[in-house]
């Protein structure tokens, strides 16, 4: 059988992992379908369980809201009191931490442990009623750096346009191996899990904090054969100063979560001929990362990489601050449109009216985009620099 996920010694086949998550799913609706919150929280290490319940989550069309378990408790009360999730999953090793943070609010919170389910108990067969496209997948919480956090609403449409372009744009095959390192709280995650499993590759879960030690990526980046795996600019830093990439598989390393300067692109390309590197962009507001750039040393040897080109079905806008286009060259105001555009803010009516808006480009009709705040500019290739 296919395998679909590892985890240490610890396999899952696409087969098992479709029917676990399908009886947990069942579960779901058996017990919450009442609930007034389609909200469904998980709180669990990097594991199998952790595949499975987010695609039980999903099956049974509710909304997934990653919770990591290392964050400060104040941190998650907030999220939990904003968000009313019809109940938690959890483990058996998580259940005080969470019986502690439960204790502090207003209201019960229902807490699975998904240790102690008795899969026998469900059905094993599919769920026929599938999401919409246009259905809430996911709610991540922005990190509240410039107040409190946001918990940010995208849906299939965005995910699946993001997970589709990388499958085509990439070449992703059944040959691939992704390692999914990056927390669940960002939304990176998101495409490191769906793009191995939407297209029968495998997938390895690595321990829950090993993604903060360089020396044991690299040996499962050899050990398993990787073939795709992400870093964040910093980490990626780190890891060319103490490691070394060693497996001939490896065949594509994506950027994103912060600026990636000159100085490391450098390194790795002259480190590393063949393999790509990717430098990605997108907030959390959006379906994950909105641009790529393929990283060349010859093309921008002036400037740190640029963010790249919109990827597909994505429409980039560059504004001023009476939201006309800017020229190329001139400094605007980064706005997203089209498929990648998320809902909003959930109960923020307020700040996703600020941030998403309706705007009329090119005399087309109207259509949200959404103001990043952040500035950027066109260079004359066409791609953008931040």
């Amino acid at each position: 059988m296919l395998t679909a996920l590892k985890h240490n010694e610890c396999t899952l086949s696409y087969e098992e992992l479709n029917i676990r998550s399908n009886q947990l799913a069942h579960l779901l609706l058996h017990k919450y379908s009442c609930s007034k919150s389609k909200i469904v929280g998980v709180f669990l290490e990097k594991g199998i369980n952790f595949i499975i319940t987010i695609l039980a989550i999903l099956k049974a069309k509710y909304v997934y809201l990653p919770i990591e378990i290392n964050l400060p408790i104040d941190r998650i009360i907030y999220m939990l009191k904003d968000s009313f999730p019809s109940c938690i999953i959890s483990s058996n090793v998580n259940i005080d931490k969470l019986n502690e943070i439960s204790s502090k609010l207003d209201t019960q919170v229902n807490i699975l442990d998904i240790e102690r389910i008795n899969y026998s108990n469900y059905c094993k067969n599919n769920i026929l009623e599938k999401p919409k496209i246009t259905d809430i997948m996911y709610v991540i919480y922005t990190s509240g750096t410039t107040g409190y956090p946001k918990g940010a609403l995208n849906t299939y449409k965005g995910v699946t346009n993001r997970i589709l372009w990388m499958i085509n744009e990439y070449n992703v095959t059944p040959d691939d191996v992704f390692l999914q390192k990056t927390p669940c709280s960002f939304d990176v995650s998101i495409w490191e899990i769906f793009v191995p499993l939407c297209t029968g590759a495998k997938l390895i879960l690595p321990n829950h904090d090993s993604y903060r030690d360089p020396k044991y990526i690299e040996k499962v980046i050899e050990s398993e054969n990787i073939t795709v795996i992400h870093f964040v600019p910093s980490m990626l830093d780190i890891f060319l100063e103490l490691c070394y990439f060693r497996s001939n598989n490896l065949r594509i390393v994506a950027c994103s979560g912060e600026k990636l300067r000159k100085d490391i692109q450098t390194k790795f390309l002259q480190m590393y001929q063949n393999i790509k590197l990717l430098n990605l962009y997108g907030p959390t507001e959006t379906s994950i990362e909105v641009t790529c750039y393929e990283c060349d040393i010859e093309k921008y040897s002036y400037i740190d990489p640029p963010i790249g080109v919109p990827i597909s079905n994505v429409h980039l806008y560059i504004l001023d601050s009476m939201l006309n286009l800017v020229p190329i060259g001139a400094k605007g105001e980064l706005c997203i449109g089209e498929m990648a555009v998320g809902n909003g803010y959930l109960n923020n009516k307020k700040l996703t009216n600020e941030k998403f808006v309706s705007h009329s480009i090119y005399d087309y009709n109207k259509s949200i985009i959404y103001k990043t705040g952040d500035i950027v500019r066109w260079l004359p290739s066409g791609d953008i620099e931040y």
